[in-house]
């Protein structure tokens, strides 16, 4: 089995609070079998071009015709053949796109999810909170939160960086246990 095709998809997923969506580029790795795997990678604040320019031009010449199953070695190349732009940042969210996206391919010719092929599961459930924008004012970051609590979350991850808007949004959303910045 080898690998015949790497495509980049981009997503602009609008977020409540942001003026602009909140952009990841989805990477598909084909088989010449057919098995499609996908990973995400992602640069935020910057064009979507990036990552899709990084992928496509960059990284999928070194891995067409591969085998998925060599995801060490991949990702060595990949990492390698790239020193003169950079080893780490954008460069790695490319990789890490493809690296997710063979993983995904592996898991599913073994038919096991993908935590079981990387030392199996940690927790069994974990949970979810919503992750608020950066609001203009504190007034908008309070009704942001309450959005997501009457939504069902229980937790909530915001980015005000003013101590008074905290202090508000405990104040009309609640605190509910352990405090995390």
């Amino acid at each position: 089995m080898g690998i015949k095709d790497v495509r980049t998809i981009e997503v602009a997923l609008p977020i409540q609070g942001r003026s602009r969506p909140y952009g990841i580029n989805l990477v598909e790795v084909t088989t010449d079998e057919g098995i499609v795997g996908v990973g995400e990678s992602r640069a935020q604040g910057l064009p979507f071009g990036v990552i899709s320019e990084l992928v496509d031009k960059n990284l999928k010449p070194l891995v067409v015709g591969c085998s998925p199953f060599d995801v060490e070695a991949l990702y060595e190349k990949m990492y390698r053949h790239n020193q003169n732009v950079g080893q780490r940042g954008l460069l790695i969210m490319a990789i890490s796109g493809v690296e997710l996206a063979l993983w995904d391919i592996i898991g599913k010719m073994v038919k096991q999810p993908v935590y079981n092929l990387v030392g199996g599961c940690v927790h069994r459930d974990i949970e979810a909170y919503a992750s608020l924008g950066g609001f203009r004012t504190s007034a908008e970051a309070v009704k942001g939160a309450k959005h997501y609590v009457d939504m069902g979350f229980r937790a909530i991850k915001y980015h005000q960086e003013e101590i008074e808007s905290s202090k508000l949004l405990r104040k009309e959303v609640g605190g509910g246990g352990q405090d995390h910045a």
